[in-house]
């Protein structure tokens, strides 16, 4: 599983790198048909969608990876947060935030994750589990 700090905006508000191009590159279309119609646009215009893609290339190929914990006993969790929390952005190792930590973190992001309160003890036992101050 990939870990990356995010800087551009994903469907829930966040912002990553990766949106930032996704933005770029979709307008690309338009800006290519207004060029065969002779309209004029943007001199930068071509500069900004090949710096678009590369960015979207580099967030998606060589996105700094962190190890996820395999976890037998807390799979249920694990799993809910890999599908809830990493639909608005990349995943943040457990080993980033303290036991204490963890609870103020997903109860504040849990409605914008859509993640259901009876699932919250799940997740945040997962990343209790493996936090930086958990006892090995």
């Amino acid at each position: 599983m990939r870990f990356q700090s995010v800087a551009e905006k994903a469907p829930c508000g966040m912002l990553s790198p990766a949106g930032v191009a996704f933005a770029l590159v979709r307008r690309a279309p338009a800006m290519l048909w207004a060029a065969a119609a002779g309209r004029n646009f943007p001199p930068f215009s071509a500069a900004a969608i090949l710096f678009a893609l590369a960015m979207l290339c580099a967030a998606c190929a060589s996105a700094p990876h962190a190890e996820m914990p395999p976890d037998p006993e807390h799979a249920e969790g694990r799993e809910l947060y890999i599908k809830k929390c990493g639909a608005c952005h990349a995943l943040i190792a457990p080993g980033e935030f303290t036991h204490d930590a963890w609870i103020v973190n997903v109860q504040h992001f849990a409605p914008r994750a859509k993640l259901a309160v009876e699932d919250q003890p799940a997740v945040i036992a997962y990343l209790q589990a493996h936090a930086s101050d958990a006892k090995p």
